[in-house]
């Protein structure tokens, strides 16, 4: 009699805790599809806002390509920029023009007109594979180096992050070494 009332009670307790987990389950599956549809919807909507050509710039916030840290560089004073490192004054519309005119390559921090010149990813990731951090001919290149997309602004068409290229280049390879 004993032994029948604990094989209900735990019987009882199994389908419980079976029924929790499934609820809990489904509730979590259903907040992540949510959070899915939101950043697809988020990222759709930035690809057509940003693809307008060249930017120009009249706040400092919208300079693309520049540290956190550099805003300060980037607010235009009398309609001039002084370039951080040798000094030079520009036209502050010269900004992010595709034309490297100060000889630091720092009034190209968005684009790839410089040889030296580096761009901030807006995103800051600590992953290996995503760099907060890109050589500026990687800029508008049409290969997603920053895991936020904010390197290719330009481009119509992206082929995908570092990690989809490699791939590429590897069934490449691989489909010349088939082909001998």
């Amino acid at each position: 009699m004993f032994s029948s009332n604990l094989n209900k009670q735990i019987s009882f307790c199994t389908k419980r805790n079976k029924k929790f987990y499934i609820i809990c389950t489904f509730f979590i599956s259903a907040l992540y599809i949510l959070y899915q549809f939101l950043m697809y919807y988020q990222v759709s909507n930035e690809k057509s806002s940003t693809k307008t050509g060249y930017l120009k710039i009249t706040d400092p916030t919208l300079v693309k390509g520049i540290h956190l840290n550099d805003k300060s560089f980037y607010t235009p004073v009398n309609g001039k920029f002084q370039c951080i490192k040798s000094g030079e004054l520009i036209d502050f519309h010269k900004v992010n023009d595709n034309y490297c005119d100060c000889m630091d390559s720092t009034d190209e921090p968005g684009t790839n007109a410089c040889p030296d010149g580096s761009f901030n990813c807006l995103q800051i990731s600590t992953k290996k594979f995503y760099p907060k951090v890109i050589h500026s001919s990687r800029v508008n290149d049409g290969i997603c180096d920053c895991c936020d997309g904010s390197d290719e602004y330009n481009s119509v068409e992206m082929l995908g992050t570092n990690n989809d290229i490699n791939i590429q280049k590897k069934n490449i390879i691989f489909i010349n070494f088939r082909r001998i």
